[in-house]
């Protein structure tokens, strides 16, 4: 049997619609040729009013647009506010605030905060931005969120981190020396990769940083939505 669509002289088959008939002419680029109709799926599915995987998303990954590096100063800074209250809050109940300084959760916070709300966290959600998975447009996993902030936040982390391992050494002054070698790394790392970071955000058109590259994510615009913060 031969195909409807290879036989010449034939007009090729077309899906039944049993509703309200649309007028073939109001979608865009249609009504004039039947073939034109039959090849474009989209077209059938728009007639049909069923939606589109565009219009069931919540927005558009568009990507490569680089969104506000004002935007992005000022979201970081919501952050590290946000960041420190969570540490207060944590403080003030007993029990737990003996095992859980508040150093540590700012650390965990800041490196964690592009996976909450759907890769909004809480700055980025006040400023109307997203961090998505470059390749998907899906929010970034846990993973990539600590991947992508850490190269901000690695003096901040070795700076907190560092000091309770040293409390199981019994030299004082290997303590010292290690603790004067990370403040000289540190003071470097902050004079030249901090400012690079920047540069990039503003330079680049698309404004990814080396975090971002790390982590496979970059930032969109988006909507504020505090309604799912741990993405369930």
């Amino acid at each position: 049997m031969t195909k409807s669509f290879g036989n010449p002289g034939r007009k090729p088959s077309r899906p039944v619609n049993r509703g309200n008939k649309p007028d073939r002419t109001s979608a865009t680029g249609f009504g004039q040729d039947p073939q034109q109709e039959v090849n474009n799926p989209a077209a059938w599915a728009n007639r049909s009013g069923a939606p589109s995987s565009q219009q069931e998303g919540e927005e558009e990954f568009v990507e490569g647009k680089k969104p506000d590096p004002n935007k992005r100063i000022v979201a970081l800074l919501f952050d590290f506010a946000a960041a420190y209250l969570v540490g207060v809050i944590i403080a003030m109940i007993p029990f737990v605030n003996r095992f859980i300084p508040l150093q540590i959760v700012l650390v965990a916070v800041l490196l964690s905060r592009d996976h909450l709300f759907g890769g909004r966290g809480f700055g980025k959600n006040l400023m109307g931005l997203r961090v998505v998975d470059a390749n998907t447009g899906d929010t970034p996993t846990i993973v990539q969120s600590i991947l992508r902030n850490i190269v901000l936040m690695a003096p901040f982390v070795v700076l907190q981190t560092i000091p309770l391992l040293l409390k199981f050494s019994p030299f004082g002054w290997f303590n010292e020396a290690v603790m004067s070698l990370i403040n000289i790394v540190g003071m470097l790392y902050v004079a030249i990769v901090l400012p690079l970071e920047s540069y990039r955000a503003y330079s680049r058109e698309d404004g990814l940083r080396f975090g971002d590259e790390l982590a496979g994510t970059t930032i969109v615009d988006s909507t504020m939505d505090f309604s799912n913060p741990f993405n369930r």
